[in-house]
């Protein structure tokens, strides 16, 4: 029974499909396959005249924000609409967010590698045209009086700052041919610390750590004939990258190995255990006045402490007795005294990434926070006949429905509406 007037009394929705009249042409929809749905139908009679009441139930809906269309006694009253796009939204977030992943696969679209760079270095980025050089680092230390006890006890340094002075280059010719220096242009400068990276075009640098440890950067030898006691050269021999062929007066140095840290494998053989110039070494076939036609072997250890170590003289026998390659001085040596880390990071997908991820939350917004809410209403000879559908969310659209009736003097229990009308 309804409460509050006796004439307000509701019949089931098999009941109202039973008449004739309701059978003609009830309005409410049948639910859709697949689509989780609530809807119901009720009828009662009206407490007022058609136009009137139809106009209160108009006005209340549309402070709801539904939108109210009517026709003659009829109403169709709906909102939310367009959350009923938000599956289709959310779908095509997704396949926009899977494609920027597998976007990451392209060679030159992802990357995040550690890379040293040395001091007065410059050093190829690996799998891009872009080099970049270590021009200056620089540490700032904390002082005593700044560090704890504790520190200060172990006496242990504690940095308080660093930074790497970078240049960055692209290489615009001879970039994949090994037998020739690549050309470089500089394209970018910018000083690197903790937090504050290069950034240049997508491709990033973040500073991540540094060691203090003296590498060879490169040298300038002379060859020295020790029976004439003539020095011919020098010529830059740098630890990365070395040229093919060199040449000093009249010899020609042909480079057949290079070991930037000097070491022997299992079988003897001559291997390199890093590619850090911790022990280098370079094997020439030096060819010239004096020697075989076809050249002679010469293995040349720039430091001083590895040509002791590896007894370079002993290795080279016969021509070591005629020439003799080595630095004169220190100012044909070149070294680096801190190691720069560097985090390089490419990510040309995160983009599509971003944006497919952000569809997908739109997408996911509009189907979970609204749910698209319709309210048909018919009046037959005075005898009025509803109908609600929602695709989730039933009680919020059962309590709307059973205030509109209050609001237009249809006093019913929201509960009694599950029921067609009837009260429990």
């Amino acid at each position: 029974m309804a409460q509050g007037r006796p004439d307000a009394s509701f019949t089931s929705s098999e009941a109202i499909r039973s008449a004739p009249s309701a059978e003609r042409s009830s309005p409410a929809p049948a639910t859709e396959a697949g689509v989780a749905s609530s809807a119901a139908e009720a009828s009662a009679s009206l407490p007022q005249a058609e136009a009137e009441w139809l106009t209160s139930a108009a006005t209340f809906l549309r402070k709801k924000h539904y939108r109210v269309y009517t026709e003659d006694s009829a109403l169709l009253a709906e909102k939310y609409r367009f959350s009923r796009w938000g599956p289709y939204i959310n779908h095509i977030g997704l396949i926009i967010f899977l494609i920027g992943v597998l976007m990451r696969s392209i060679p030159g679209w992802h990357m995040d590698q550690y890379i040293g760079f040395p001091e007065g270095a410059i050093k190829q980025i690996p799998d891009t045209s872009y080099y970049l050089e270590n021009a200056k680092f620089t540490v700032e230390l904390y002082s005593d009086k700044e560090l704890s006890d504790e520190f200060r006890e172990k006496g242990q340094l504690v940095p308080k700052t660093y930074e790497t002075k970078a240049v960055l280059y692209h290489c615009t010719a001879d970039c994949d041919d090994p037998t020739k220096q690549p050309v470089l242009e500089k394209v970018h400068e910018a000083d690197i610390f903790v937090n504050k990276p290069l950034d240049y075009k997508g491709l990033k640098a973040y500073q991540f750590d540094f060691k203090q440890t003296p590498l060879l950067i490169s040298v300038q030898p002379s060859l020295k004939n020790k029976t004439t006691g003539e020095s011919y050269g020098s010529f830059e021999l740098p630890m990365t990258n070395p040229q093919d062929q060199y040449t000093a007066g009249p010899y020609t140095l042909k480079l057949k190995g290079y070991f930037p840290e000097f070491g022997l494998d299992d079988k003897g053989q001559p291997s390199s255990l890093s590619n850090e110039p911790k022990a280098p070494a370079f094997i020439f076939n030096i060819s010239g006045p004096g020697l075989a036609a076809g050249g002679e072997p010469y293995l040349y250890f720039p430091r001083q402490v590895d040509k002791e170590t590896f007894r370079q003289d002993e290795i080279n026998g016969v021509i070591g007795q005629k020439l003799d390659l080595s630095v004169g001085s220190m100012e044909g040596v070149k070294f680096s005294t801190y190691t720069s880390y560097l985090n390089i990071r490419v990510d040309k997908a995160m983009p599509y990434i971003w944006v497919g991820a952000a569809i997908s939350m739109i997408g996911l917004i509009m189907g979970f926070y609204w749910q698209h809410r319709r309210i048909w209403l018919r009046i037959d000879a005075g005898r009025l006949t509803l109908g609600a559908h929602t695709n989730k969310n039933w009680f919020g659209l059962r309590n709307e429905t059973a205030a509109m009736l209050a609001k237009t003097g249809i006093e019913v229990s929201p509960k009694s509406l599950e029921q067609g009308g009837k009260m429990a």
